[in-house]
């Protein structure tokens, strides 16, 4: 019988620590990216942004000119196979594979016109949200 109870504690001991804590809402750390802006020249270009203290994220929201001109995220299925969450502007997309990547990826497409843009999106973990800013010449 003492074999089955040190067996059973075993067990339980970790069966706790294996299980992931959960964050209550409200106290979850504020993200932290390598950069809040992104530039981009008239000719266009490719950039990323990541979180530097979380290995997942999603979009949660994005705009276009003004920041009242709301962007619905979609989820697509990428021709790898993989998920992808993306916002798609008429002159900018933002891509993040979902659910395991703290990366995304920013296309901005050649500004013909002689008006600077601007755009952004924000992205998600748990209850604390990060706005990045985009610019083009």
């Amino acid at each position: 019988m003492k074999k089955y109870l040190g067996l059973l504690a075993f067990i339980a001991s970790f069966v706790s620590i294996s299980c992931e804590k959960q964050i209550p809402d409200g106290e979850w750390d504020p993200i932290e990216v390598n950069k809040e802006t992104l530039n981009f020249p008239k000719e266009g270009g490719v950039d990323s942004v990541y979180s530097q203290n979380y290995t997942s994220w999603w979009i949660s929201s994005g705009y276009q000119g003004e920041p009242g001109n709301h962007i619905e995220p979609t989820t697509i299925k990428g021709e790898d196979g993989k998920t992808y969450q993306q916002i798609d502007g008429e002159w900018f997309k933002v891509t993040v594979l979902r659910p395991h990547s703290n990366t995304a990826v920013v296309w901005v497409k050649k500004n013909d016109t002689d008006s600077t843009r601007q755009a952004g999106f924000c992205m998600t973990v748990g209850d604390s949200f990060k706005y990045i800013s985009i610019y083009q010449e």
